[in-house]
């Protein structure tokens, strides 16, 4: 199993993996404080690094310190280079160019396809209003958070495709991408929610502002849902690869990224 689960991963767009920030089962304080301090190093150069123009360096760069986040999760840079060459190839392009945006009807073409192709449920499915709605509210909680000093891969604004003046593009950068398949593969809850505010006509955005330079943080509160984990694309992908082979789960994840990061090439 452990070795499916690595070749499954060294084709996978990185946020397809199931990763938190690693931890040793029992780390010490100290241990502990140095891991906090070189992941927020690493967010500000992540940031910084997606907030300028980039070299096509730079954009490896960008992708090789995301997978260094993950790095006791997925397989080494020699088993995914060639992932990781198409993932920066395409970041670079659409970083710098807005034509070359990835749109967000592809996103939602792909994916769809993706769902038929493993069998998933219906629910699974997603519109370009839901992709537009699922970055929005990512989007302005990581400005919010990052406003408020929070400083993680999760809160980095500057991954994010926008217009002069700070608001949402209509397509994404390659990094945008892999964080919309995060969401929807490992976060499904936050689909769901950006359909009920489709639904509703709200945007994340109307509401929720990054504070200005010198405010104070309000106090926030904590509430926590526990009930049966809410994974459909998952449960579909598992019974896929016991029906198919994990060739044919492997074969439909390549398709799916190819057809995500096409014309980026």
């Amino acid at each position: 199993m452990k070795r499916i689960a690595a070749l499954l991963a060294s084709l996978l767009p990185l946020s397809l993996i199931s990763a938190q920030n690693p931890t040793s089962p029992h780390p010490d304080m100290a241990a502990q404080r140095a891991e906090a301090t070189l992941f927020f190093q690493r967010s500000l150069e992540i940031n910084d690094l997606a907030s300028k123009p980039q070299s096509l360096e730079d954009s490896h760069h960008l992708i090789d310190l995301i997978a260094a986040i993950f790095a006791k999760d997925i397989p080494p840079s020699r088993l995914t280079r060639s992932l990781r060459d198409q993932i920066a190839q395409a970041e670079y392009e659409t970083a710098n160019s807005t034509p070359t945006l990835i749109p967000e009807q592809r996103v939602a073409d792909a994916w769809n396809r993706y769902i038929y192709t493993i069998g998933a449920s219906p629910d699974a499915l997603v519109t370009v209003a839901e992709i537009h709605n699922l970055r929005d509210g990512s989007y302005a909680a990581a400005r919010y958070m990052w406003s408020r000093g929070s400083r993680s891969i999760w809160s980095t604004p500057a991954i994010y495709a926008t217009t002069p003046d700070q608001k949402l593009a209509d397509g994404c950068t390659a990094v945008e991408v892999l964080r919309i398949l995060s969401d929807i593969t490992n976060q499904f809850g936050n689909l769901r929610g950006a359909r009920e505010r489709v639904k509703a006509g709200v945007l994340v955005s109307d509401s929720l502002k990054p504070l200005p330079p010198g405010a104070t943080p309000p106090r926030a509160s904590v509430s926590f849902k526990v009930g049966r984990r809410d994974d459909p694309v998952g449960e579909a992908a598992n019974r896929y690869a016991s029906d198919h082979g994990t060739r044919a789960l492997i074969h439909a994840l390549q398709t799916l990224t190819n057809d995500l990061f096409r014309g980026q090439t």
